[in-house]
């Protein structure tokens, strides 16, 4: 093995693993403050042991701002989205009648 894929190999090693430290470091962050929020029931965890001495990162992450393909009004359930087609409505009405009898209920 010449001293060039020697060096190819030790570098694309210590990249893995830096981005497995880096990684790793933000997922126990995020779960840290998930834990932390209001509402959040209290359980017992085990701090990752790397948590304090991966610290120095956390001046050179932020969290990005994300963006959703919704609209806000998709999420609340306004009138319109509760009201049910007529054809459905006509196919329903025979077996939400009451002087149907069914045998399974």
């Amino acid at each position: 093995m010449s001293d060039e894929s020697l060096i190819t190999a030790v570098t694309e090693v210590s990249r893995k693993k830096w981005k497995y430290l880096r990684d790793k470091y933000l997922k126990e962050r995020k779960a840290e403050r998930d834990r932390k929020k209001s509402g959040a029931g209290a359980t017992s965890f085990k701090r990752w042991k790397y948590m304090a001495i991966m610290g120095f990162l956390e001046r050179h992450v932020k969290e990005r701002v994300t963006s959703s393909n919704m609209d806000s009004e998709q999420g609340d359930y306004s009138q319109d989205s509760q009201e049910i087609a007529p054809e459905i409505l006509a196919l329903l009405a025979p077996m939400m009648s009451p002087q149907r009898e069914v045998g399974y209920w």
